[in-house]
């Protein structure tokens, strides 16, 4: 079974934004969509 936490919208100590969840314990923080494919790049622009 795995356990998921909810997604949050964090910043790093200089201010860049990135997405936090937790999946089976493990921490994951992503500051762009190259992982999942998304043609998002950083601060927003497409």
């Amino acid at each position: 079974m795995s356990i998921l936490k909810y997604p949050k919208v964090c910043l790093t100590k200089d201010n860049k934004a990135f997405v936090l969840f937790i999946i089976n314990n493990k921490r994951y923080r992503l500051f762009n969509g190259k992982r999942h494919k998304s043609k998002m790049k950083k601060n927003g622009t497409i």
